[in-house]
């Protein structure tokens, strides 16, 4: 009876591992850096750190430690400059993000899907990332409807599970994805959404305040996040070199009981958390 037992929480901590349940240690802080020349001496404070891979530095280069190097991997749009968007067909394209340039995703295609992981996430994995930013999961809100919604928001799930199948071991911090958190929560190790105080809009080029209603709506979807014992992480954006509102942003994050990371509209900076 005994060795059963045994065998059977064994299998069970190894199908955790396989399935890549998040880390047992949480993150407690993230930052976002995407420009050249990284300060990778005051990166390394943060427990994770999110790059774009185009920076040209590697898990390799950033050396063993207690900080962890994340690759940005835009899941539901593909920008003009991506050096695969040639390769991209019209039949997985269901839109356009007017705002950005990028061409929105149908993320319940399957070849879609796989092209993300032939072209995209198993040379990065072989790069040696361990660990990856899902951004634009949101983005087919954008181009479809809401009868949609519930198929892109599958294809989604099938992704992640599919990540942590492939790669044992990899960690995964998804921007925003609510309206399929309860699917994934054991998938990954944070959830970030940008603009819960502080906003950037690319259509007007400002700076400014989120309203009172949006930051509402945000405070319960990572709160929710937060009561199923994931990290939920707000990103600010704030004019450089206004130094007291970076202090107040990050400060009214934390009391919320959150992790922030606070910093310039295009996180070409060292930001504060």
């Amino acid at each position: 009876m005994y060795i059963y037992l045994f065998v059977v929480a064994v299998a069970w901590m190894i199908t955790g591992i396989a399935w890549g349940a998040a880390s047992p240690v949480p993150l407690k802080s993230v930052a976002f850096y995407y420009g050249a020349n990284p300060p990778i001496n005051s990166l390394k404070a943060f427990d994770a750190v999110v790059i774009q891979p185009d920076i040209g530095l590697t898990p390799a280069t950033y050396g063993v430690g207690t900080s962890q190097l994340y690759s940005y991997v835009s899941v539901g749009e593909v920008s003009p400059d991506q050096n695969y968007a040639s390769l991209i067909r019209s039949s997985w394209v269901i839109g356009e993000n007017t705002a950005w340039n990028t061409k929105v995703m149908d993320v319940s295609n399957s070849d879609w899907r796989e092209f993300l992981f032939e072209k995209v996430i198993d040379p990065l994995w072989n790069l040696g990332f361990r660990g990856f930013f899902l951004d634009t999961l949101d983005s087919y809100q954008l181009a479809t409807t809401v009868k949609n919604y519930p198929k892109m928001q599958a294809g989604l799930v099938s992704l992640i599970q599919e990540i942590h199948q492939k790669y044992p071991g990899v960690r995964l911090i998804d921007n925003r994805g609510f309206e399929f958190f309860p699917q994934v929560k054991g998938y990954v190790s944070a959830v970030a959404a940008e603009s819960l105080f502080q906003t950037f809009n690319p259509t007007t080029g400002k700076y400014g305040v989120v309203s009172a209603s949006d930051r509402l709506w945000l405070t319960n979807q990572l709160n929710i996040v937060k009561k199923a014992g994931v990290p939920a992480v707000a990103i600010e954006y704030v004019q450089p070199g206004n130094k007291t509102l970076e202090t107040e942003t990050a400060t009214r994050v934390k009391a919320l009981g959150f992790i922030p990371y606070v910093t310039d509209k295009d996180l070409i900076t060292l930001g504060i958390d």
